[in-house]
C-alpha cells in the first residue's frame, strides 16, 4: 500500500517519457531489456495487441485490476508476493502504434510518488510481415525511492526478471492458444 499521505499524482523521477524518445537509458541501479518471439502472424499479432491493452500480459501476481490503457490514465498495479499485496501508482505517458513496414503497438508508464521505484517501463509488440515474427519488447530503467528498501535489491531484481519472462510466456501462451 502507497502512504495515505502521498496522493499518486505525480511523476517520481526526472527522465519522463524518455523511452518514447530514445533506446538509451539512464545509468540507474534497475535497467532490464527483453526481446523474444512469441508468435507468427498478423492474426496472433492483432490478439496479442488487445491482450496488451488489455492488461492481460501482466502475470497475475502483478496485474493491473482496472487497466485504462491511454495517455495519462493512472493505475495502480497490485503486486502480491510472499503473501503481503502491495498497490503501485502508474501513470502511462504514451501509446505507441505504427502501421508503417513493421507494425508496432504499446504503451510506456511510469512511476508516480508512493511507488517503490521511480522509472519507466516500455512494453512493444512488433509484427515483421517479411518473416512473420512476432516480437515482444520489455524495456526499463529504475532506482529505488527509500534507502530502506536497498536491502531488498536482489529480490526486486529477481521479481522483474520473473515479471519479464512471465509476461513473455503469457504472449507465447495466447499465440499458441489461438492456434
Amino acid at each position: 500500500m502507497f502512504p495515505k499521505t502521498v496522493k499518486p499524482n505525480k511523476f517520481s523521477y526526472p527522465h519522463v517519457g524518455l523511452l518514447a524518445t530514445t533506446q538509451d537509458r539512464p545509468n540507474l541501479p534497475f535497467n532490464n531489456q527483453i526481446e523474444a518471439v512469441v508468435g507468427t502472424g498478423s492474426e496472433n499479432y492483432h490478439l496479442l495487441a488487445r491482450a496488451m491493452m488489455a492488461g492481460q500480459l501482466f502475470p497475475q501476481w502483478a496485474r493491473l485490476p482496472n487497466p485504462r490503457i491511454q495517455p495519462g490514465a493512472e493505475l495502480i498495479m497490485d503486486a502480491r508476493i510472499f503473501g503481503l499485496s502491495f498497490h503501485l501508482p502508474l501513470r502511462i505517458i504514451v501509446l505507441i502504434e505504427s502501421h508503417e513496414k513493421n507494425p508496432c503497438c504499446g504503451f510506456i508508464y511510469g512511476t508516480l510518488l508512493g511507488h517503490y521505484l521511480s522509472g519507466e517501463e516500455r512494453f512493444l509488440l512488433i509484427w515483421d510481415p517479411e518473416s512473420n515474427l512476432i516480437r515482444y519488447q520489455i524495456q526499463s530503467f529504475a532506482q529505488l525511492q527509500k534507502k530502506w528498501i536497498w536491502p531488498f535489491s536482489p529480490l526486486i531484481r529477481h521479481l522483474q526478471q520473473k515479471f519479464l519472462s512471465e509476461s513473455c510466456t503469457i504472449a507465447r501462451d495466447l499465440c499458441l492458444a489461438q492456434g
